[in-house]
């Protein structure tokens, strides 16, 4: 069954097979950040690419806020399809506090 575009069948199976083995849940994910010049760096995991920064772009904290959000709306769809909860709108903002001194080397 595929509740919010999630296999249920699936991921009940990872979580037993999760159980079994704790050790094959851990992930240890690489990621390449490449300058492109400017502000811009493609980022490279595996064989997917995206570009962070310069015109256009999120820029580096906007994506890391970004990415929280996204992971939590995941989390979210997961559990509720676990529970046969069918979402129809799940919006998560995330504000950060950034001070630019450190940035700017002051």
């Amino acid at each position: 069954m595929i509740i919010n575009a999630i296999d249920v069948e699936q991921l009940k199976n990872a979580q037993e097979r999760l159980k079994a083995d704790p050790s094959a849940g851990n992930k240890e994910p690489t990621i390449l950040a490449h300058w492109m010049g400017g502000g811009s760096a493609e980022i490279t995991a595996g064989e997917r690419k995206m570009v962070i920064g310069g015109e256009g772009n999120l820029n580096a904290m906007q994506a890391l806020l970004a990415s929280l959000a996204a992971c939590d709306i995941d989390v979210i769809l997961m559990h509720a399809a676990l529970l046969g909860l069918v979402i129809e709108d799940l919006r998560i903002e995330v504000k950060g506090k950034f001070n630019t001194a450190g940035f700017y080397g002051v």
